[in-house]
């Protein structure tokens, strides 16, 4: 899968199709020069703000490498038999939180996950989290003063500075959580739970946290936000989908939130049965946002821009079912900021993310919550 730097110019992309022989290659697009990578051995997209440096899994363990490929790669002092799941930059540039995992002694599936924070204001990286289970992208708000990390099981949530100190921690009722996200206004950090008991599955929850105190303003139940949140500009909305009710089976319907709760608007009905996930708003036009769907019984995925306005759709490709199988947090889906949606397709399918069956009422509920006792989720879930 090839990644695009955040300014357009370099494009990091395999050189060979083999997992097992992976070879990288970065194209710079001004010059038209591709410099090989050899020492490179795992990629989670994570160019610089700038461009100009990215994180990547070397021989020799996790490093900096310039985009230009003028000097050495740069360690990042991590364990060496670390893996790099995730490395997301402050908006500014100058601080790194870092996700690996590494695989526990005792186990032969299990992973034990670590979040580092690297600033100029730390001497060495700081572990903010720890534990097993699966590995959560942290989320830096849009002034890039916090950022809020997730426990890898479990419900535990913490916000912290650049320097490492801790605003607030707070845990939900949880079996596992997903995408994080933070309002424009940086008011509201937006996640994704799901809840497992001991009798079977309770539910599927998109949560809404004041990111001041960390507390739960409200949820909504029976709603995904697997693939990514979308947030109107005035962050007053934001986007979600869900199966919906049990009688339109096979729906994907589209709902803009309040971000108080107040209100739910129901968009459009893709009436072929596809199932959606969510992705980018233009940057031209905050009223456009891209969806990913697919259709099992065709074979065909696709990108549609929809018309938060109208709820229309519009297509801009169709690709064979898993061609276009990726979550839009990597970098190889991208709004440039002259309006331009740029992508690429892998060769074959990556995974992805996999839709709950089964839907059930899609509402809103606030606090105080039923008191659950959660359980792992199932294996394979």
């Amino acid at each position: 899968m090839a990644s695009i730097s955040p300014d357009g110019r370099y494009i990091l992309y395999p050189a060979t199709k083999s997992e097992d022989d992976r070879k990288w290659s970065l194209l710079d697009t001004q010059t038209g020069k591709t410099c090989m990578l050899p020492d490179v051995r795992g990629w989670a997209g994570a160019f610089s703000p700038d461009g100009q440096s990215f994180v990547a899994t070397t021989v020799h363990g996790i490093a900096r490498l310039h985009s230009d490929c003028a000097a050495d790669p740069q360690s990042l002092d991590l364990r060496a038999d670390e893996q790099l799941d995730y490395a997301s930059w402050s908006p500014d540039g100058k601080a790194l939180l870092v996700v690996t995992h590494r695989n526990l002694p005792e186990s032969k599936t299990g992973w034990l996950v670590t979040s580092y924070l690297i600033s100029p204001a730390l001497k060495d990286p700081v572990v903010v989290d720890q534990g097993p289970g699966r590995s959560i992208p942290p989320i830096w708000s849009p002034d890039g003063a916090r950022v809020v990390v997730a426990a890898p099981s479990w419900g535990k949530v913490q916000v912290l500075d650049q320097a490492g100190r801790v605003f607030w921690a707070t845990s939900l009722a949880a079996s596992s959580m997903w995408n994080l996200g933070w309002s424009p206004d940086g008011r509201s950090i937006v996640l994704r739970v799901d809840l497992y008991t001991r009798d079977g599955r309770a539910g599927r929850y998109v949560y809404i946290l004041d990111a001041e105190t960390g507390k739960t303003r409200f949820r909504v139940a029976e709603a995904t936000a697997f693939c990514g949140q979308i947030w109107t500009l005035d962050s007053r909305w934001f986007l979600v989908w869900s199966h919906g009710p049990i009688d339109r089976p096979g729906r994907a319907p589209l709902y803009l939130v309040a971000a108080d709760g107040s209100a739910l608007r129901h968009l459009d009905d893709d009436p072929t049965g596809y199932a959606a996930y969510l992705s980018g708003l233009s940057p031209k036009d905050p009223s456009r946002a891209v969806v990913h769907t697919w259709n099992a019984a065709s074979s065909l995925e696709s990108l549609q821009v929809v018309d938060l306005k109208t709820g229309l759709k519009t297509p801009l490709v169709y690709a064979p079912l898993e061609s276009l199988g990726w979550d839009w947090r990597h970098p190889s889906r991208r709004w440039l900021s002259d309006g331009r949606l740029v992508f690429s397709t892998p060769h074959s399918g990556h995974g992805g993310c996999v839709p709950d069956e089964v839907g059930l009422e899609f509402r809103v509920e606030f606090p105080p919550f039923p008191a659950i006792q959660p359980v792992m989720p199932p294996e394979g879930k």
